[in-house]
């Protein structure tokens, strides 16, 4: 077991922080991976692990190459990555019960948000793992650069400014009304 315990056996038990630094963990993994054409394709809390000295595992690599998948597909795998790493940390923040939050307006209009903010877990960390999380609406990340650029906003210590903006963005779509599947 020198990879360290499973993202999935520690929802709930770990700190916001950690959850942070696996995401920005994450984030390198998935540059890395996209800078030489390749894309992760199964980050989940199984897969997932947080060993003793502060290091991540990410194992069970699918390891897509985008030329042998269709047009549509390509562009979307970056993003299906940072899908599946923000997934697993509102699952970890959440004690599994936001495993996949289908848009940030849903999170926002759940019982979660206050109960994980009053547990002292930040908003702004909070509402970035569900706009990365998301798959649907408006509210959603359309490119690993724009995720690692807020991720990196957020360790700035500019999470009260992202997530308002990232509140305002819901709000706006909520008035507007939900646009499924809107690639």
């Amino acid at each position: 077991r020198e990879a360290g315990e499973r993202m999935a056996d520690l929802a709930g038990s770990i700190g916001a922080e950690r959850v942070f630094d696996m995401l920005l963990a994450g984030a390198g993994v998935l540059l890395d991976l996209s800078w030489a054409g390749l894309h992760h394709g199964g980050i989940s809390p199984e897969t997932v692990f947080a060993g003793n000295a502060g290091l991540f595992t990410f194992s069970a690599f699918g390891v897509v190459r985008p030329d042998r998948l269709e047009r549509f597909r390509k562009g979307r795998l970056a993003v299906w990555d940072v899908s599946d790493l923000c997934g697993t940390a509102l699952f970890v923040l959440s004690r599994g019960k936001a495993r996949e939050v289908s848009s940030v307006s849903e999170l926002m209009a759940s019982d979660l948000l206050p109960d994980l903010t009053g547990e002292g877990v930040p908003e702004g960390l909070l509402l970035l793992a569900a706009k990365g999380a998301a798959r649907e609406g408006k509210v959603r990340y359309r490119s690993l650069g724009d995720f690692h650029r807020d991720l990196l906003a957020l360790k700035r210590g500019e999470g009260e400014e992202l997530a308002a903006a990232i509140r305002a963005e819901a709000e706006a779509e909520l008035r507007s009304g939900p646009s499924r599947g809107e690639t």
